[in-house]
């Protein structure tokens, strides 16, 4: 894949996040992978967060207390995506959840996501997950357990 300016590459990006506050309801950033159109790595890192984490949604994340422990700051992994993603097309699935774990903004006309195109909602109108459209469409099996963002990047890429 290209994207409208012929020497950028497309980036996929995926997050994963935990929660804070009262039962964990509210997501902040604790990891991010950036893959290339070829599905390699090209950044990954986990993001520490000012916040008390009350819930680290381990089975579904994968992210354990020790992850986090030690991890860049925030800001200085949102500013590495900022730079990654700049000026690039963004693929990926129900991407403004990673958006906004990243508090960053993309051009809508730079971005393409698998939960909002047409030939992969249901019935026109609800998205389905990630794992089962990598299932249908590509016969790969993901999310078996913890969520692996950089995997999760992959499908979308492939999608």
């Amino acid at each position: 894949m290209r994207s409208s300016a012929a020497s950028e590459v497309d980036k996929r990006q995926d997050c994963e996040m935990v929660g804070t506050g009262i039962d964990g309801e509210k997501s902040v950033l604790a990891q991010v992978s950036v893959v290339n159109e070829s599905g390699n790595v090209v950044y990954t890192s986990y993001a520490s967060t000012t916040k008390k984490v009350t819930d680290y949604r381990t089975f579904v994340s994968g992210i354990t207390p020790k992850h986090m422990a030690g991890a860049p700051r925030f800001e200085s992994v949102q500013d590495e995506v900022r730079k990654i993603i700049a000026g690039r097309i963004v693929i990926g699935h129900a991407l403004e959840n990673d958006f906004e774990a990243l508090q960053l903004k993309h051009p809508v006309c730079d971005t393409r996501d698998t939960a909002h195109w047409r030939p992969f909602l249901r019935m026109g109108r609800f998205s389905k997950r990630l794992k089962h459209l990598a299932r249908d469409h590509l016969g790969l099996k993901i999310q078996g357990g913890a969520h692996d963002p950089a995997e999760d990047a992959r499908a979308a890429m492939y999608l």
